[in-house]
């Protein structure tokens, strides 16, 4: 399978890269880097690096560049995988992701907006009657 990864900076994403890639899965890996350094550059378990725009400037200009690049790429990927916060705007526009082709596991925008700040988390823990601390 060929996989895109939406970072190229985590911990997460490299331990991802290296998974996904060794035998037996053997899956061909792609993921979107800001400029700059990151940890997938500095491996072998990545095919190719699609350079996009800093996703926390302006993340609907990140999610165009990744559009594009999705929509542009020759051999289609078959997955794309939300290692990090970008999960929040592909949640937020799923349909469209969906309609370039590519199978994608994100939460509903409501589920995710839950829990992504530290008010609503509160909020989510205490309507699910869970213990916090102070």
């Amino acid at each position: 399978m060929k996989i895109l990864l939406t970072d190229a900076s985590s911990l997460t994403s490299r331990q991802l890269t290296t998974i996904l890639s060794r035998p037996p899965k053997n899956h061909i890996v792609h993921v979107l880097a800001p400029p700059g350094i990151s940890l997938t550059k500095l491996t072998s378990h990545v095919s190719k690096i699609h350079h996009v725009p800093q996703f926390g400037s302006d993340p609907y200009v990140w999610l165009e560049a990744a559009l594009a690049i999705i929509k542009n790429e020759k051999q289609k990927f078959d997955i794309l995988i939300c290692s990090q916060e970008q999960v929040a705007i592909i949640s937020a526009e799923i349909d469209r992701v969906r309609q370039t082709g590519v199978a994608v596991a994100a939460p509903e925008f409501e589920s995710l907006r839950a829990v992504m700040g530290k008010i609503e988390a509160c909020r989510t823990l205490a309507d699910a009657g869970l213990p916090q601390p102070e």
